[in-house]
């Protein structure tokens, strides 16, 4: 679930398939999940009774960098059973080069 303080809403004025063609006129904005209702922050201009797509995305700024980069590492260990990593040689940073294409090893 999404942090509520960390919710947008995409208001798109036509269909799914048109949204994911490109041709949907798409009005992004705030909004509050309120009682089981999505209540938008501002005017929306939108015919009454018009049928939308809303998509919901998390607001929070993507990390970038360094931080981008450790962030999607976590990711990934997580998926590698724990049995996996006692395969991992000890000296695979040092002699990477080694084990991907066959280079002389490293010493400390």
């Amino acid at each position: 679930m999404v942090s509520s303080s960390r919710i947008g809403i995409i208001i798109a004025s036509t269909t799914e398939d048109d949204v994911q063609k490109g041709k949907a006129m798409i009005t992004r904005v705030r909004a509050k999940f309120t009682n089981g209702h999505i209540v938008p922050l501002e005017r929306l201009d939108i015919e009454e009774g018009a049928e939308v797509v809303v998509a919901i995305e998390d607001t929070q700024a993507p990390k970038q960098g360094l931080a981008a980069i450790a962030e999607r590492v976590k990711e990934l260990h997580k998926d590698i059973p724990p049995e996996e990593w006692a395969d991992v040689p000890p000296d695979l940073a040092m002699n990477h080069k080694h084990y991907l294409y066959g280079h002389p090893k490293e010493e400390d």
